[in-house]
C-alpha cells in the first residue's frame, strides 16, 4: 500500500523561491520607474537652461541689433558673461534662425527665428566650453557674428 508524506522542505523551498522572484520584479519595476523619473527630472533641467540661455543670447541680439538700427555704419559689440549650470550647448547662427543645442542630452534645443535688420545673417558657432560669448555686428557685411572670447 501506497502512504502519502507531507514533505514541508519542498514547500518551504517552493515558497521561497515564488517570494524571490516576486522581490525581483518588485524591486525591478520600483529601479526602472525611479530611472525614468530621474530621467525625465534631467531633461527638465536641461531644458530650462537651454531656454535661459537663448533668452540671454536673444536679448543681447536684440539689443545689439536696435543700436544697429539707429547707427547702421558702426561697429557695435556685446558680451555675455556665462553662467553655465553643467548643461553643455552649442549655438548656430544662419540667415534668420538661432539654434542652440543641448550638447549633453539628446533632442533638446530651442530655434528662434529673428527680425536681423539691418542684418542679414547671423554667423558663427560658439559652446558651452566659452566663459564669454561676444554678439558683434558688422556694418561692412551687414553679419551679427557670435564669437567666443
Amino acid at each position: 500500500m501506497y502512504q502519502l508524506v507531507l514533505d514541508d522542505n519542498a514547500a518551504e523551498e517552493i515558497g521561497y523561491i515564488y517570494t524571490t522572484v516576486l522581490s525581483v520584479l518588485v524591486l525591478t519595476s520600483v529601479a526602472h520607474s525611479s530611472g525614468q523619473i530621474v530621467e525625465f527630472h534631467q531633461q527638465t533641467i536641461a531644458q530650462e537652461e537651454i531656454d535661459r540661455i537663448s533668452i540671454i543670447l536673444l536679448t543681447s541680439i536684440e539689443d545689439v541689433l536696435k543700436v544697429a538700427r539707429e547707427y547702421p555704419d558702426s561697429e557695435i559689440k556685446s558680451t555675455i558673461k556665462l553662467n553655465n549650470r553643467g548643461v553643455g550647448f552649442s549655438v548656430n547662427g544662419n540667415v534668420d534662425e538661432l539654434s542652440i543645442y543641448s550638447t549633453n542630452f539628446l533632442k533638446i534645443n530651442a530655434k528662434h527665428q529673428l527680425n536681423l535688420s539691418p542684418a542679414n545673417s547671423i554667423t558663427g558657432k560658439v559652446s558651452s566650453d566659452s566663459v564669454h560669448i561676444v554678439v558683434k555686428y558688422d556694418s561692412e557685411q551687414r553679419v551679427i557674428e557670435l564669437i567666443s572670447e
